[in-house]
């Protein structure tokens, strides 16, 4: 987060690739981190999309009550990098985290502004 408030992207990404996960969900929030720090002119390839958005309705499909926050920025850090919206269906329909037995929620259309994502913005509120 201090590379970005920076502008160095490149050293945040690198920062994240080498960083080892132990957990999958620090895998998730990696992947999502690393597509949020490239360029706002730079797309992220379609493969390193898939296996990001991926990562996050992995880890969106265990509701969690205790990290119902939590895996509530996943799913909206990872909606706003569906620009397309092929993958929204799959993250609108993960269940919810407080309520495991809930239906899935309507469909919405992704937000097409670019904006820091919500982890990102989350860990610098606590700050």
């Amino acid at each position: 987060m201090a590379f970005m408030e920076q502008g160095l992207g490149q050293q945040a990404r690198d920062l994240i690739d080498t960083t080892k996960a132990t957990e999958p969900w620090e895998e998730a929030v990696a992947l999502l981190w690393h597509a949020h720090c490239r360029p706002g002119d730079a797309p992220v390839p379609e493969s390193d999309l898939d296996r990001t958005l991926d990562a996050s309705v992995q880890l969106l499909a265990h509701p969690d009550a205790p990290t119902a926050v939590f895996q509530t920025r996943t799913g909206l850090s990872a909606l706003e990098l569906d620009g397309a919206g092929r993958h929204t269906a799959r993250i609108l329909d993960a269940p919810s985290p407080a309520s495991p037995d809930s239906t899935p929620t309507p469909h919405a259309t992704p937000c097409s502004t670019p904006s820091p994502p919500l982890l990102w913005t989350a860990a610098r509120q606590t700050r």
